[in-house]
């Protein structure tokens, strides 16, 4: 599992592979994202369900409701870039807005898996 900031982003980042345009780089991997990332961090949403490399992770899980404002676990999908990416209605309390080219694109995922929870004790009904 990998560990996010509020600033971690896809590009040039060497644990999402390298950066090439047209050829597929499909990769499904798990990060823990900190809590309050809608107002910390410097990174933008960018795009809608499908993400730029230049977009935050962490931010964009919370745009997506992959994830909610006090952090977790997600999903994250990269996949090959897009040539334009749309803006979308602020949801969260988070505006997502176009952006151009990108090598490579992310989406994420919510994970909901009482395996994947922390804890000394569970309690499974």
């Amino acid at each position: 599992m990998l560990d996010f900031d509020c600033d971690t982003i896809v590009k040039s980042n060497s644990n999402f592979g390298p950066d090439v345009l047209g050829v597929p780089n499909y990769a499904l991997l798990i990060g823990k994202c900190p809590a309050n990332c809608d107002t910390e961090g410097n990174t933008k949403v960018m795009g809608v369900a499908i993400h730029p490399a230049a977009s935050g992770i962490c931010k964009s899980a919370i745009y997506d409701q992959s994830m909610p404002f006090h952090g977790g676990i997600i999903g994250v999908g990269i996949t090959p870039g897009l040539k334009k990416y749309s803006s979308g209605r602020t949801i969260m309390g988070i505006k997502a807005i176009a952006f151009g080219e990108s090598t490579k694109s992310f989406y994420t995922m919510k994970i909901d898996n009482v395996d994947m929870v922390r804890n000394n004790m569970r309690i499974v009904d």
